[in-house]
């Protein structure tokens, strides 16, 4: 087998074991909003920094034509990697979203902050506080969270698909165009389903403001009939709000 066919059949392992580990991944997530949870768990966080990581090592191969990783690349997510891959950091909060990641993957905490119980904060670009928090058996994440991680990582996979499809060797193989397709489909998948559950529950949220109110109109209006038309011989009408 030529250095060529080895090196696709490399790339391909990668991106299969990074697509499993995005499928269960968007698994949990499923589950979590459809048990109408309001965080995330860490093994949802967990899986998800283990795809990108698998997708890196893919992208590696290809980059630095090699058909295995050399030691200095087995590592677990960092930014040491993504300096390796070549790939630059084009917003504030990559940087840090990769830090988060590393934590989780290397200790299964999210960065703590010795002053009180709550994790680091991520601050995106719009600088809107990305929650992390951290006890000693679980860790949680919030949606809002996890929502900046898939579009860091939608970002990264346009890059790296590119590079990857435009490679020669690689623009005919079969099974990587197919799966950079799939992993692609699924982060707009779970973006989608994240978005669209908080527009529902702020849907949610407002109608169930809106009830209250009018449920406290009626109330007040009730309680005035009760007490001051009562023996009156005032007629009162029956007010539809």
């Amino acid at each position: 087998m030529d250095q060529e066919s080895k090196q696709i059949i490399s790339v391909r392992k990668w991106l299969i074991t990074a697509e499993e580990y995005l499928k269960d991944s968007k698994n949990l997530l499923d589950f979590h909003l459809k048990a109408n949870r309001s965080t995330i768990t860490r093994p949802t966080v967990l899986l998800f920094a283990y795809f990108l990581e698998n997708l890196l090592k893919g992208y590696i191969l290809v980059k630095k034509n090699l058909t295995q990783l050399d030691k200095k690349y087995q590592i677990h997510l960092k930014k040491e990697l993504f300096e390796k891959a070549e790939l630059h950091f084009s917003k504030e909060n990559h940087q840090d979203i990769v830090e988060f990641l590393n934590h989780v993957t290397n200790w299964g905490k999210y960065p703590f902050d010795k002053s009180n119980s709550q994790g680091n904060v991520i601050t995106s670009k719009k600088e809107t506080k990305l929650t992390a928090y951290q006890n000693e058996t679980f860790v949680f994440s919030s949606f809002e969270n996890f929502q900046e991680l898939l579009s860091f990582a939608i970002h990264f996979l346009e890059l790296i698909s590119n590079e990857m499809i435009n490679e020669k060797k690689l623009h005919t193989a079969v099974g990587i165009k197919e799966t950079l397709g799939r992993l692609n489909h699924k982060l707009i998948e779970m973006e989608k389903a994240i978005k669209g559950d908080v527009t529902q529950k702020n849907h949610q949220s407002f109608s169930n403001t809106f009830s209250n109110i009018k449920e406290k109109i009626k109330n007040r209006i009730h309680s005035f009939k009760s007490t001051h038309c009562k023996g009156l011989g005032i007629r009162s009408y029956e007010n539809k709000i």
